[in-house]
């Protein structure tokens, strides 16, 4: 299992100001005879890392569209 804490960049529901990071959240499970559960997400509508990508790459936010 592995978590982090991100600075904050996520505006709560109804809030005005960000207050809340990504905080990203990762595990496995391994298993004997089927391939083992992986899952790894983020707290938050997009992880940041694709938002910043697609701000280098010029493209539209996957969260706003901007």
């Amino acid at each position: 299992m592995m978590m982090t804490h991100t600075d904050k960049y996520i505006v709560p529901f109804c809030g005005a100001e960000s207050f809340f990071g990504t905080n990203p959240i990762a595990f496995g499970v391994p298993t004997l005879q089927h391939k083992p559960i992986i899952l790894d997400m983020a707290t938050s509508n997009a992880a940041f890392g694709k938002v910043l990508k697609a701000r280098e790459s010029g493209n539209k936010s996957p969260v706003i569209g901007v």
